[in-house]
């Protein structure tokens, strides 16, 4: 009996490290996505700021 109580908490053991392992690589995906979520965000305002800005200087030329 004690032989089998120690194979079942070393199986218990097991899938509980794997069961770790599957959560953080799946945090370390999130993470990742966020990351890119974040550039391309980044991305997005620094162009619409340029595009604002162009726009403003092109319309300051037309005053001219």
């Amino acid at each position: 009996q004690k032989l089998a109580d120690e194979k079942a908490a070393a199986a218990a053991s097991t899938a509980a490290y794997q069961s770790k392992l599957a959560y953080d690589a799946k945090v370390e995906e999130l993470m990742e996505a966020l990351a890119i979520e974040q550039e391309i965000a980044t991305f997005e305002a620094q162009l619409e700021a340029d595009l604002a800005r162009e726009a403003a200087e092109s319309a300051a030329l037309v005053t001219w």
